[in-house]
């Protein structure tokens, strides 16, 4: 039994202790903006009443409102979803992961008119660190797993 268990931590070596924790701290990060935006949605009617009131010039209508809370959340919970597949070491985490936070950072770009704001700048540091860690791990990880000549992976 303990050769089964030793087998498939050699196949699957676990991740590295920056690399997890990098992982939670954007796991929590984005699933509270993911919660934040769920929340929302049931409040679409009072997020419409209060841009016709307060905004009159850009007054949204209940259906942009309820497209956009609904575009952000699923955006944010592709996010969660890319980060919880990355630390159980599905291949899809990573990329489902990167193009949800692209996805965020684009329209941030946009909506900030150009600027660099606190959030955007948190965004692609956390962005940015995990894809460096998990490139650098696996990188790391594929030169430990490769064997000289005459060696196998049984053995």
């Amino acid at each position: 039994m303990s050769e089964i268990i030793e087998k498939i931590k050699k196949f699957r070596p676990p991740l590295s202790l920056l690399l997890r924790l990098s992982c939670v701290f954007t796991l929590v990060y984005y699933s509270v903006y993911m919660l934040l935006f769920l929340f929302s949605l049931m409040f679409k009617d009072f997020i419409t009443e209060f841009s016709q009131l307060y905004i009159p010039d850009a007054a949204l209508n209940p259906y942009e409102v309820m497209l956009m809370l609904l575009a952000g959340f699923l955006i944010n919970a592709g996010v969660v979803t890319g980060l919880i597949f990355m630390l159980i070491k599905r291949n899809i985490g990573p990329f489902l992961y990167t193009f949800s936070a692209t996805l965020i950072l684009i329209y941030q770009f946009i909506m900030g008119n150009y600027l660099l704001t606190d959030k955007f700048v948190v965004e692609i540091f956390l962005l940015m660190l995990i894809l460096v860690l998990r490139i650098w791990f696996s990188k790391a990880r594929q030169k430990s797993n490769s064997f000289p000549i005459g060696q196998d992976a049984v053995s």
